[in-house]
């Protein structure tokens, strides 16, 4: 997630257990939050509005960030 408020954006993947998931393959399994609650059948603490964006790409890394 980033932002806040009418900011608010969310990015998630369902990434599956297998050696062809690596980095650069990310992008091809990005969802929609509201589909990570369908199979998980969690909700999960985003806006509605950013629960059905869908980004083309993945996001870039910022730089310091130690999540890689």
């Amino acid at each position: 997630m980033r932002g806040t408020g009418q900011n608010e954006r969310a990015i998630a993947w369902i990434v599956p257990n297998t050696t062809e998931a690596t980095r650069k393959n990310l992008d091809s399994y990005l969802v929609t939050v509201n589909e990570i609650e369908h199979v998980t059948g969690e909700k999960i603490p985003v806006a509605d509005y950013a629960k059905h964006d869908k980004p083309s790409v993945s996001w870039l890394i910022p730089h310091g960030c130690n999540k890689s």
